[in-house]
């Protein structure tokens, strides 16, 4: 299987990522809606386990899902939406992060997350993901809903 991904922050344009050799896919940030990743169910028992030591694209794997719901634990180290993107998705979204700190950008306002803080994104909020922690993962809980 592999993961298509966006270019990265500098520019460069990789056509594909293969899988790197763990269990789990990685991807670079973008769309939900428009993801290629297969929706795998994830054997972890904690979301601080199989974390990669080097994370050069977001982690995301699907933890719990059913017919209006999809949780999702996110892992990223450094990594920032292109300068050019919004996420615009279908669903609402309830992000809280566990681990690291984050910045998400709305048209409007920029919200700052450190470990514990939450945040519910309603479908079609137009967002993006600012900054996150360079030097440790920053660990996400994504729920998705309808």
């Amino acid at each position: 299987m592999s993961v298509r991904s966006k270019p990265n922050r500098e520019g460069e344009a990789p056509a594909e990522l293969e899988r790197d050799g763990s269990e789990f896919p990685i991807r670079d940030v973008q769309p939900r809606r428009q993801r290629d990743v297969e929706s795998e169910m994830t054997t972890i028992k904690s979301l601080f386990d199989a974390i990669p030591a080097e994370l050069p694209q977001e982690l995301v794997q699907t933890l719990l899902q059913s017919a209006d719901l999809r949780i999702e634990r996110i892992v990223s180290r450094g990594r920032v939406s292109h300068d050019d993107f919004w996420y615009d998705q279908d669903e609402n979204e309830w992000v809280l992060l566990w681990r690291g700190s984050a910045r998400i950008q709305f048209e409007d306002r920029t919200v700052e997350l450190k470990p514990g803080d939450f945040l519910n994104i309603p479908a079609h909020s137009r967002h993006r993901v600012e900054w996150t922690t360079p030097n440790e993962p920053t660990i996400w809980l994504a729920i998705f809903y309808c």
